[in-house]
């Protein structure tokens, strides 16, 4: 339980500050990316709920796969959002900064 509020605290930091420097549509897209994930997540382990309330039978290897394919999909889509939210958080405030200088123009002589 410890542990739920070690990570909740740099994941509430962190949300504030990006809210407040990456763009509405990028978290809009992270959340709905999140979702799917999870969702296909989910439709991995119903097959294995079904047969667990006898509904269906399946042999041992196709649970074993089904229930992998739904942990890495559940863990995968938290991974991924953390990835993405942090990688624009991060070059948002590099960019505030003024660290690095972007130019896209050519100068043409």
């Amino acid at each position: 339980m410890l542990l739920l509020y070690a990570g909740s605290l740099p994941g509430i930091y962190f949300g504030a500050v990006a809210t407040k420097v990456v763009k509405e549509l990028y978290i809009r897209l992270v959340t709905a990316v999140l979702i799917l994930l999870c969702v296909v997540s989910r439709l991995l382990a119903m097959p294995v709920n079904c047969k667990n309330l006898n509904w269906i039978n399946l042999d041992a290897g196709t649970v074993s796969a089904l229930e992998m394919g739904s942990k890495i999909f559940l863990f995968g889509s938290g991974l991924i959002a953390t990835f993405l939210i942090l990688f624009w958080t991060f070059r948002a405030k590099v960019r505030e900064k003024g660290i690095v200088e972007v130019s896209y123009s050519a100068s043409v002589e």
